[in-house]
């Protein structure tokens, strides 16, 4: 072979050469434009989500109502399968385990406005005789129809008079002047009455309206009122009724579990003109009493539960937020921790959308331990057979469910939806079981989830508390108004009473001023608010 031809192969040999290292290079940097590829479109589904949820959020439906999806035969799976269920006699009380003739359903019909109004409101009588003349005619009877009317608010005058009398001693001639001592106002030197003092407080804490808005309908009803008196009012109620922070905190504290959760509070900053603070109202229930304790921070750290739970002891119902593990919380030996499956289920919730048959099996399951509850709570079972029901229905139901999580954790992508919907559970799984072993544990604490929702509303409205001692002020009404609408205490007539007389009243008997103790100082029945007991009509 001539020299000019190995030198050909040799050349073509090293082009090869380069060729093969060419591909390999272009290999590596095709796989790692594959491996940005599949992260981009991780990150354009995950803002995909986030857009997603952001529009759930300000557009979407509030409800969770969850319908369990169709199988393959179109079917809707129901919640329990009766004959699967079995019998559990339970001190003479048979489950729904077992099959039972449904009782045939009465259909009524009611016409709309026939139902009749509350006894307790004032009956105007307007009697319509016939437009003739009725010499002779005998009333044999007599037709009443009832409609509802309105009467816009009104302010009125109480004008306090004191007669002075004088008595002379016709032997002495000593002149005795007596006059009745004057009648001290709720606020000293102030022009309000409770009633006025309550109306104000109730339209601002319970049904949100700011405090300018009543100001106007004041203006229109022919007194002007300044904005700075109608506050100062407030603060003078604030302290007022400062004592009963304290008493109401002893009795939420007292149960063998709490309940806690947090929402923000905008705040205006004095330090700095014009801008807001982020506050937080840390809210605690006590379940079985059914009352309510908002506390305000000017943070969402670990300091306010460390001071709040300073000497509970017991069990402490929560959602996932790493806060109440610390070690002064939580993580006590004398506080144990509880979870809430309302929480766990509501991530699969917002994973349906991209995994819906992991997310629906969750839920579906978990909607069976649902309504183990809710037959719970309908054949009114004591402590014993509550317990049982629980341990024998629900908990092989869950500790199926933790193997089918185990099983699906591997299978999914840690940070997709229906990822974190089963890392959270799992990671929880233990506490969220503890609620089966005890009567006094609910299953989870959309208790405490509804009463914070009088927060957002005032959010809407109000928009910021005008000071961090302002947003005390909201933390003491809200408290008050909450813990009237858990026992159905019309909060106006609560807070009148109170506010007339908490100045003379005990501080050793306090506690007798909150609303599931209280009762009016001339003792009458206490009416119910119209909350709890209005009649709907169609």
């Amino acid at each position: 072979m001539s020299k000019d031809l190995i030198n050909i192969v040799h050349a073509l040999i090293k082009r090869v050469d380069e060729l093969t290292a060419e591909v390999k290079t272009l290999r590596a940097e095709n796989a790692a434009l594959l491996d940005e590829n599949k992260g981009l479109k991780l990150k354009v589904e995950e803002q995909k989500r986030i857009i997603d949820e952001q529009n759930r959020v300000i557009y979407g439906s509030k409800t969770e109502r969850f319908i369990p999806l169709a199988n393959a035969a179109g079917q809707v799976p129901i919640l329990f399968a009766l004959e699967e269920i079995g019998n559990i006699e339970v001190k003479g009380v048979t489950t729904v385990g077992e099959k039972q003739k449904p009782a045939p359903v009465k259909k009524m019909y009611v016409r709309p406005g026939r139902n009749p109004f509350p006894a307790h409101l004032e009956r105007n009588t307007i009697t319509q005789e016939p437009q003739m003349d009725l010499t002779g005619y005998v009333q044999i009877g007599q037709d009443v129809t009832e409609r509802l009317d309105y009467q816009p608010s009104k302010l009125t005058v109480n004008r306090y008079v004191y007669p002075k009398y004088i008595q002379i001693d016709e032997q002495t001639r000593v002149r005795h002047i007596v006059q009745a001592e004057s009648v001290q106002g709720p606020i000293e030197k102030g022009i309000p009455e409770a009633g006025l003092l309550a109306a104000i407080a109730v339209d601002k804490f319970l049904y949100h309206m700011p405090i300018d808005r009543q100001l106007k309908r004041f203006a229109y009803l022919g007194v002007e009122l300044a904005a700075g008196t109608v506050n100062g009012w407030m603060d003078s109620i604030h302290v007022m009724l400062a004592p009963l922070m304290d008493a109401l905190k002893t009795e939420v504290l007292s149960g063998p579990v709490l309940q806690a959760d947090e929402s923000h509070i905008r705040v205006l900053d004095s330090d700095k003109k014009g801008k807001t603070h982020r506050g937080w109202m840390w809210v605690y229930r006590h379940p079985q009493k059914r009352l309510v304790l908002f506390d305000y921070r000017r943070g969402r750290d670990k300091s306010g539960p460390i001071e709040m739970l300073e000497d509970y002891r017991g069990f402490l119902q929560v959602d996932g937020y790493t806060c109440y593990e610390d070690a002064r919380v939580g993580g006590r030996e004398d506080i144990t921790l509880v979870h809430c499956h309302a929480h766990s289920r509501r991530y699969f919730e917002k994973a349906l959308p991209y995994d819906p048959v992991r997310a629906n099996h969750y839920m579906t399951e978990i909607q069976k331990v649902y309504h183990i509850e809710r037959e719970i709570k309908e054949q009114q079972l004591n402590d014993k057979q509550i317990v049982e029901v629980r341990e024998t229905r629900a908990l092989p139901i869950l500790k199926e469910l933790k193997q089918w999580l185990i099983a699906n954790a591997s299978q999914v992508l840690p940070d997709s939806p229906i990822g974190k919907a089963i890392h959270y559970a799992l990671s929880r799984w233990d506490k969220l079981l503890t609620y089966t072993h005890y009567t006094f544990i609910p299953i989870d604490n959309n208790g405490i989830e509804s009463l914070i929702r009088s927060l957002a509303l005032g959010r809407k409205n109000y928009l910021f508390a005008g000071s961090h001692h302002g947003a005390e002020r909201i933390a003491l009404m809200y408290s008050l108004m909450a813990c009237c609408k858990e026992y159905s205490v019309d909060p106006y007539e609560y807070l009148k009473d109170v506010i007339s007389r908490i100045s003379t009243h005990k501080q050793k008997n306090i506690k007798e001023l909150l609303p599931h103790h209280w009762s009016r100082a001339d003792k009458s029945a206490i009416r119910q608010s119209p909350e709890h007991t209005a009649i709907k009509y169609a």
